[in-house]
């Protein structure tokens, strides 16, 4: 399978931001800052959920064991109100890229990509199929 080169980058660029989480958890462990540490184990299962995402996007099998969400039919996956929930997500993304943008520079992980980027991706792939593919 041929993966773009932008998507193989982001997969590099998601694991060096959960290693550099790691790395700064160690040092708030021991320093006893509970809630800094909280916080980065946090963002880097955000990161994390999203990488994965995007490898069973191109592909990639889930790992053996993994729960797997109820199955839910398509016919319920592509409704107007999953579309309305989808176009809600992304403007509401859109406006937290630019208060990221604003806070951290144009090119900074902020709150955009954590939790909210999750739930984006997972209305995308429910509307449209894995990998932005129109369901038929």
């Amino acid at each position: 399978m041929n993966v773009p080169q932008d998507e193989l980058n982001g997969w590099r660029r998601a694991l060096d931001d959960v290693r550099g989480l790691l790395n700064a958890l160690r040092f708030d462990v021991a320093a006893g800052r509970t809630r800094a540490a909280r916080e980065k184990v946090q963002r880097a299962d955000d990161v994390a959920r999203r990488l994965a995402l995007r490898l069973e996007a191109s592909g990639a099998d889930r790992p053996a064991g993994t729960v797997r969400p109820p199955e839910v039919p398509l016919r319920l996956l592509d409704t107007p109100a999953n579309r309305a929930y989808l176009d809600a997500l992304e403007e509401t993304h859109r406006r937290a890229l630019a208060v990221d943008a604003e806070r951290y520079g144009p090119h900074e992980d902020g709150p955009a990509a954590g939790m909210l980027e999750l739930l984006l991706m997972e209305a995308r792939e429910e509307v449209f199929g894995p990998a932005g593919r129109l369901r038929e």
